[in-house]
């Protein structure tokens, strides 16, 4: 980096970025992810969240300058912190204007704060990938998932029950992680 880690940079677009009120723009909200999962390469249990106050003068800026309502969120994990999903879904709230915005996400935060989906389906998210990695309880417990799979399945369903058609959920899976078995792979 030729920045410090913590160091979470503003988008600055311009008239010369050619957007139209179609578009999906680019939101850096935060960088590392403080979870700490075995197989993950990320400086473990960092992350580091952009001031909501910048986050409100980025989507005004954007929004009054150049009619930018669409966001393609940068996150590692937007939800990994519930402080500042509460803050994000109450600044957008006080906007005068709609956002709809899309990032990666985990599901487990959701087991302990469920309200954290209307949160997020309230501030304008229409869509999302969220690495599920294995539905094996032992592979998953191994990898740093603790969280039962059935689980998984439940907070998975809710989330989706709540955004109804209007949200999409992509999850990613990691084949062959220690303590699979072909069985639970099938399954």
């Amino acid at each position: 980096w030729k920045t410090p880690t913590t160091y979470v940079p503003t988008m600055r677009y311009g008239k010369s970025d050619c957007f139209e009120k179609s578009h999906w723009a680019a939101l850096e909200v935060g960088r590392g992810c403080a979870f700490n999962c075995s197989y993950c390469y990320y400086e473990k249990r960092f992350s580091q969240k952009k001031p909501i106050s910048v986050l409100e003068e980025e989507l005004k800026r954007n929004y009054y300058d150049l009619g930018i309502r669409n966001y393609n969120v940068t996150a590692d994990c937007f939800n990994d912190n519930r402080r500042f999903v509460g803050e994000w879904a109450e600044m957008v709230a006080s906007l005068d204007f709609k956002i709809e915005w899309a990032s990666y996400f985990r599901v487990d935060p959701f087991h302990k704060w469920p309200e954290m989906m209307d949160e997020m389906i309230s501030s304008g998210y229409k869509a999302g990938w969220c690495g599920i990695e294995t539905l094996s309880h032992d592979a998953g417990k191994f990898a740093g998932k603790g969280l039962n799979p059935d689980r998984v399945k439940e907070l998975l369903q809710l989330l989706k029950d709540k955004g109804g058609d209007n949200i999409w959920i992509t999850a990613y899976f990691i084949i062959g992680l220690p303590k699979e078995t072909k069985e639970s792979l099938n399954n």
